[in-house]
């Protein structure tokens, strides 16, 4: 987690995951995972006591030395909810 000094900022929450295959499927399958595990784990309450409106998720997952990412822009004024886990 990145926290910013000032509130004018949005902080960043990377989730990192591995995978064991390079197939785009399992690929896409585990960054979508790693977003709504940000939002599940409520890795943002930190930043929301610290006053910060917005935030970055990003995910990234590995496969060797290559490297996928997906980002999403959230707000913690809005309340934490599980989205997209059904």
């Amino acid at each position: 987690m990145l926290i910013p000094y000032t509130l004018e900022y949005s902080g960043i929450i990377i989730e990192v995951k591995r995978s064991s295959t390079d197939k785009i499927e399992t690929i896409a399958a585990l960054l979508d995972e790693a977003l709504n595990q940000i939002v599940a784990n409520r890795y943002a309450i930190e930043l929301k006591t610290r006053g910060h409106g917005q935030y970055i998720g990003i995910a990234a997952v590995f496969h060797g030395k290559k490297l996928w990412l997906k980002y999403q822009r959230y707000s913690t004024l809005e309340p934490f909810e599980l989205k997209g886990l059904e």
